[in-house]
């Protein structure tokens, strides 16, 4: 009996040992996933910065875009408005 006993003590320390060894094993993996996930995430971040600051640059040219288009739209519009008047006095 005390054999017996001896044998299930061995047994469950080796299984304690083993299931310890694969916990840690998995933990070191969660913490390598976590790791590389946070490098995807600051990578991502960087990108969005990049990518939100070349939309801002774009807003701002088409912002002076618009504005050139409307001022020459008004030089348009007076310069119309000019070829009529002068069509008027020569009728």
């Amino acid at each position: 009996l005390e054999d017996l006993r001896a044998i299930l003590k061995d047994n469950s320390l080796a299984n304690s040992q083993n299931l310890l060894s694969t916990i840690d094993s998995d933990a070191k993996k969660s913490n390598q996933r976590i790791h590389d996930l946070h490098n995807d995430i600051n990578m991502k971040t960087r990108r969005l910065k990049e990518l939100d600051l070349l939309l801002n640059q774009e807003k701002e040219r088409c912002k002076e875009v618009e504005t050139k288009l409307k001022i020459v739209l008004e030089l348009r519009e007076r310069d119309t408005h000019l070829h009529i008047r002068q069509f008027g006095q020569i009728d």
